[in-house]
């Protein structure tokens, strides 16, 4: 099985080279699209290995500074749950976003909800899911793991709101021995992403010390950099990073 996957992989690679030598003879990287592409892969190539090595030097979480965030997040570990629920994603313009949290917060039910909103004439969907504590996002997680069965909140959305209902719960704790790789592992993320932040940031002060004109350029390039920082070192496998209950399906 390796010796196959070595000889695919080496026919792609040979089979792209061919494909470049033809581009090439063809003079596409002259092509102001084909070029432009080209130069924004450069510079996101070159900016992520700057903060790559920038970040290296981050050290590794402490037993006190583990063992504190076992104890400051006992929704994640000692109080863990895996929670199912039903959900209702309801696309409600921005404006309307208040009084439907008003309106919703006086049903028993989600039967009453679903009246509600088929009088009102607003589209939404219908989802069950099972989650533990780590998949939830902490906005979420802070006010779930506070709830009863049966009892139903609203949370805001990028489409509109999330009407949740906690349908079942169950305990599954994590002692703080089991959850100690995971929670180290978040902590250097979360250390990496700041020194990635704190170097696009004394990048831009220094660009406005000693250049006039590379500001806007030095912002844009920070903005963009920082949020492939995140998207690379900020994975911590918990659940400051996942998706809500009402993302895109």
């Amino acid at each position: 099985q390796a010796g196959r996957a070595a000889t695919l992989a080496r026919e792609r690679v040979i089979d792209q080279e061919l494909l470049v030598q033809e581009a090439l003879q063809g003079r596409l990287n002259r092509d102001a699209h084909v070029a432009q592409a080209i130069e924004r892969a450069r510079r996101q190539i070159l900016a992520q290995a700057y903060i790559e090595r920038a970040v290296i030097s981050a050290p590794l979480a402490s037993p006190q500074e583990i063992s504190s965030f076992y104890k400051e997040n006992p929704a994640l570990f000692e109080q863990r749950r895996i929670y199912r629920v039903l959900e209702l994603v309801v696309f409600v313009p921005p404006e309307r976003s208040g009084a439907f949290r008003e309106a919703v917060a006086g049903k028993k039910n989600l039967a009453e909800v679903v009246r509600w909103l088929d009088s009102q004439k607003l589209p939404f969907d219908t989802a069950t899911s099972s989650r533990a504590a780590e998949q939830i996002p902490m906005n979420v997680l802070r006010r779930l793991s506070g709830m009863h069965d049966g009892q139903i909140a609203v949370f805001p959305t990028p489409r509109g709101v999330s009407v949740v209902r906690l349908e079942q719960s169950e305990a599954v704790p994590l002692s703080e021995k089991q959850a100690t790789l995971a929670i180290a592992r978040y902590l250097l993320n979360r250390k990496r992403l700041e020194l990635a932040r704190a170097e696009v940031t004394k990048l831009r002060e220094r660009a406005k010390i000693d250049y006039d004109g590379i500001e806007v350029v030095r912002a844009a390039t920070a903005a963009q950099t920082a949020g492939r920082a995140q998207s690379e070192f900020a994975r911590p496998r918990m659940a400051h990073n996942t998706s809500d209950f009402a993302g895109p399906r």
